[in-house]
């Protein structure tokens, strides 16, 4: 009678769950696709418009003589009107038609333009490649709503094959635990699954962190991975230019490696890196100028905010924190389960079980000190990771607080706990390696100490002096 070995065995669990991983991925991803009814997704008839736009080889606003001018098809004005997906969103208790997604196979693809003043000449029109793809392959149907449904499959299609492909490669038990957490998350596959630049931007994090985490873990440096990670974080930071801090993440590795075994070694190095950094900030610059600067609401004074953040940085600083303490928790809870246009969100019980789960998958207290150097090299990359994550919040809050938010407000508005997805990899990361250079007892007490803090905090703001 043969017995299977440890190994084995291990083998066929780790087996058994990527199946039912890909499974679960999957099926959640048709429910979002078809369940979820067309642009109850946060901003997707902005997303829809830019595309339809980009389809017809615009890509960036026209300039009237006082403000910018969107030109799209007649058909997804059509199409708009038909669903009327504003209805919803302002009223939470109706229900959706879906008799209207049948009759909205009548509105055929048109080459009729229709100009609007919108909030989509803000969008960058970098990063709708996948869906772009969907929507041409769907006009042999003519038919607007069969195209919507293409966009949003072709989105969901390259996201799957990115986690699949960041799963295979990855080298450590600890970087597929994260993919998994990371790929299984609700507000993830609601993101994929809408028509949005957010799908490349999702679809290419696990890239970027695959890579970092294999040349992290890799005894012998491989000048090829490296030049996909310096790729993949271009692509990374063109999609969305506040992730620019990202161009940092080759300096952990620098760091880690010393790349000291010839001049030649050093010289590919700083080469194919320094080309990233300059590409990524000089695509940040042109498309934030196109974008970002165009539009901000009536009731937003960027300027003015500007000017605030210059001559009173500490005062904007205390703002970000009071910010982040007051609102972490809404951001944490928007990240993982808030659905529709943030009008409803799932079961708490859900967002529970998702942090017990991440909790057991990716934290591992070790019994035993480390060696010194192995420590020194954790210890570099939990500071520089932390700047990073650090810089990229900052980042995000700093442009809704310029473009977003009422002068003399202290608080920052529009941000939203999605914003923060691509950081979330790398923040589990982090509590990976936090929890491999502190023992057993000492990170059970550090657990026990925010435990005690932030009740401490909450009760003295409440009762003895105003501080947040």
């Amino acid at each position: 009678m043969h017995t299977l070995t440890t190994s084995k065995i291990l083998h066929l669990k780790s087996a058994m769950l990527y199946k039912i991983w890909v499974g679960y991925i999957i099926v959640m991803g048709l429910i979002m696709i078809f369940l979820v009814p067309p642009f109850q997704k946060p901003d997707e008839p902005s997303h829809f418009i830019k595309l339809s736009m980009i389809d017809s080889g615009t890509f960036v606003c026209e300039q009237s003589r006082l403000s910018k001018i969107t030109s799209y098809s007649q058909s997804v004005g059509d199409l708009l009107v038909k669903l009327n997906p504003w209805s919803l969103v302002v009223n939470p208790s109706i229900l959706f038609d879906y008799n209207k997604i049948v009759e909205a196979t009548s509105i055929k693809s048109s080459n009729n333009k229709i100009e609007d003043s919108a909030g989509n000449c803000t969008l960058n029109p970098v990063g709708y490649i996948p869906n772009l793809i969907g929507y041409k392959i769907s006009k042999i149907f003519n038919a607007e709503i069969i195209s919507f449904y293409f966009a949003r499959i072709f989105g969901f299609l390259t996201f799957l094959l990115a986690i699949l492909f960041a799963y295979r490669k990855a080298n450590t038990l600890v970087a597929k635990n994260i993919l998994l957490v990371y790929g299984a998350i609700p507000v993830v596959l609601h993101e994929v699954t809408k028509i949005s630049y957010d799908v490349t931007l999702l679809s290419i994090t696990p890239i970027v962190f695959v890579y970092f985490t294999n040349l992290w873990n890799s005894i012998i440096f491989d000048y090829r991975k490296f030049l996909y990670l310096n790729i993949a974080i271009f692509i990374l930071c063109v999609t969305k230019p506040v992730y620019i801090p990202m161009v940092l993440l080759p300096l952990i590795l620098f760091l880690k490696h010393k790349l000291s075994h010839t001049k030649y070694d050093l010289a590919k190095y700083i080469l194919s890196y320094t080309t990233v950094i300059i590409a990524a900030f000089i695509a940040a610059v042109v498309i934030s100028k196109y974008s970002i600067g165009n539009i901000a609401p009536e009731f937003v004074n960027s300027s003015e905010q500007i000017k605030g953040m210059v001559h009173h940085p500490l005062h904007f600083m205390s703002i970000v924190l009071k910010d982040f303490y007051n609102q972490g928790f809404y951001y944490y809870q928007s990240m993982l389960i808030g659905l529709g246009w943030l009008e409803y969100k799932l079961n708490v019980l859900l967002l529970i079980g998702f942090t017990i789960i991440a909790a057991k998958l990716i934290i591992t207290p070790v019994q035993e000190k480390l060696e010194l150097l192995k420590q020194r090299q954790l210890l570099y990359s939990i500071i520089l990771l932390t700047v990073i994550i650090a810089s990229c919040y900052i980042l995000i809050v700093s442009t809704l607080y310029v473009y977003a938010t009422p002068v003399n407000l202290n608080r920052i508005g529009g941000v939203q706990g999605r914003y923060f997805i691509p950081l979330l990899p790398f923040l589990l990361l982090v509590i990976n390696q936090i929890s491999q250079i502190i023992n057993k007892n000492l990170f059970y007490f550090f657990v026990a100490f925010i435990l005690i803090i932030i009740p401490l905090i909450d009760i003295s703001n409440r009762y003895i002096i105003h501080f947040l």
